[in-house]
């Protein structure tokens, strides 16, 4: 191989090495890009998130005052079961009062004697 030749085939290896860097070139511009879009599905992704934390801390305190109405629903259904103790009590006395004034009622009209009023 001549001097020339040899500079031939050098100069051709060169434009090829040039070639494959530009190529290298735009792929790394490409990457950067993809890249650039990354970043801004992630910002995006972040900011979904944040949002879902502030609904979840919403739901937390949704629960809590759940929990703190099931707490007083509780104490209004203990109370109310007293009051109907009350309540069946007050009737029992109540229908024992009537059966003894009906009693009295009945001795009185079997006997016309006794009472005068």
């Amino acid at each position: 191989m001549t001097v020339d030749e040899k500079l031939d085939f050098l100069i051709d290896k060169f434009s090829d090495v040039q070639q494959d860097i530009k190529g290298i070139h735009q792929e790394i511009h490409g990457m950067k890009q993809d890249i650039d879009g990354m970043k801004q599905d992630i910002d995006g992704m972040k900011q979904d998130i944040d949002g879902m934390k502030q609904d979840i801390d919403g739901m937390k305190q949704d629960i809590d005052g759940m929990k703190q109405d099931i707490h007083g629903m509780k104490k209004d259904i203990v109370d109310m079961k007293a009051d109907i103790k009350l309540l069946y009590r007050s009737d029992r006395l109540i229908l024992d009062e009537v059966e003894r004034v009906h009693n009295i009622l009945e001795k009185h009209i079997s006997d016309t004697n006794k009472h005068t009023a």
